[in-house]
């Protein structure tokens, strides 16, 4: 496919990439009132949309967008001393359709113009926020931030596609790169600018960790099963902070009575469609051939896979459908024994928040950058993979 530009749906732009208009435009103010309007409105559009009130992560999407939540975000940064980048080219996944807007509203907050890549595989919700974006440029009031922000698309691993891509890199002063590992090194090889600064998402994993000592009330334990399927079900499991490896503090036999009791009551929040219970018995069959595998459980629509002991290279059979690979484990230090830096985020239950600071203190974890509570691991946030995303798309100007 030829490049495309999906929003604004009213621009023209040159043929030649070079000579496009928005690299010669004057980037907005840093926290400007108009950016926090414009999100505002495109909140206020997103909730009173129907269609986009039947997917979840619309409706978080839309409660971030606010005016009270991006006001609260920026309250840290001083508005005199920090300045746009410039032109941020974003290159953004395919496996998570909002994660490109949360990336690119911390540059739009900053000052910056952005072109946004965005996946050619559109999904319903993809096509969505893409419409609601036109409705919203398209109002006389927004004319600025229009001319300042293109969503374009294009198949990439093509001839015409690289050049495309060599063209946005070497006029970029930041590129946001989404994907695996392989991907953003492809795009590094990219010449730019010898100031462009890089943010790169690249392959990451989550994890949580659960304390069966806190699973005795049952009203408990239907809190912690509800708040992992809400960590687990969007996104088929795709999204980088979704757990895919469970640490159960307790015995085995407490692992496999937990997923019994609440499988009646998952089942009433989540697809067990025959497919997916066919792929879940796929990856336990695969897994059980390269590790030893101590028991399977399938408790409502969660497939519980518990090692012996998890192995970074057991992820390359994960395929999402609410799998989770488990080791059980008697203290948190048994922890750190299994997990490297790809570890992103690490959700938690019935843990003592003094615990965790002390756990993840030890020198030896080099990865962790999130530690949140089970529930919120999809929850996106500024401080990302170890990034402080407002602060690194702009530049900090020091007055003395």
């Amino acid at each position: 496919m030829t490049l495309n530009i999906v929003a604004p749906k009213s621009h023209v732009a040159a043929t030649v990439i070079s000579d496009w208009e928005i690299w010669t435009l004057t980037p907005m103010g840093f926290s400007s009132d108009k950016a926090i309007a414009f999100l505002q409105d495109v909140s206020t559009r997103m909730m009173r949309s129907s269609a986009c009130r039947e997917h979840a992560e619309l409706v978080a999407l839309a409660f971030w967008l606010r005016e009270a939540n991006t006001r609260h975000i920026l309250k840290a940064y001083n508005e005199s001393s920090y300045k746009a980048l410039g032109t941020v080219v974003h290159f953004t996944p395919a496996n998570v359709d909002t994660m490109f807007i949360y990336s690119w509203v911390c540059s739009l907050l900053t000052g910056n113009k952005n072109i946004v890549r965005v996946s050619s595989r559109s999904g319903a919700v993809q096509t969505l926020i893409v419409a609601l974006l036109n409705e919203v440029f398209s109002f006389g009031d927004y004319r600025d931030i229009a001319q300042r922000n293109l969503f374009i698309q294009y198949q990439h691993d093509t001839q015409e596609g690289a050049e495309y891509t060599a063209s946005l890199c070497i006029d970029a002063d930041a590129r946001v790169l989404w994907g695996g590992d392989n991907s953003v090194n492809a795009l590094r090889r990219f010449a730019c600018k010898p100031r462009c600064r890089d943010i790169s998402f690249a392959d990451r994993y989550s994890a949580c960790v659960i304390d069966a000592g806190t699973l005795v009330k049952e009203d408990t334990a239907k809190q912690a099963a509800a708040t992992l399927l809400k960590d687990i079900a969007p996104y088929e499991q795709q999204a980088c902070s979704s757990p895919r490896v469970l640490f159960w503090l307790g015995s085995r036999k407490s692992l496999s009575q937990f997923f019994g009791q609440i499988e009646s009551g998952v089942d009433r929040q989540a697809d067990s469609a025959i497919t997916t219970k066919n792929e879940q018995l796929i990856t336990a069959q695969s897994v059980q051939l390269v590790t030893e595998v101590n028991q399977v459980i399938i408790g409502g629509a969660i497939c519980v896979i518990e090692c012996a002991r998890f192995e970074e290279g057991l992820l390359d059979y994960h395929v999402g459908r609410q799998v989770l690979y488990c080791q059980c484990v008697d203290t948190l230090d048994e922890i750190a024994e299994s997990i490297s830096d790809r570890l992103q985020t690490l959700s938690y239950f019935g843990i003592a928040k003094q615990a965790l600071v002390k756990f993840i203190g030890q020198p030896s974890i080099t990865g962790i950058d999130r530690v949140v509570p089970l529930g919120r691991a999809l929850e996106f946030a500024p401080q990302w993979d170890g990034y402080e995303l407002i602060s690194q798309l702009a530049r900090r100007v020091v007055i003395e």
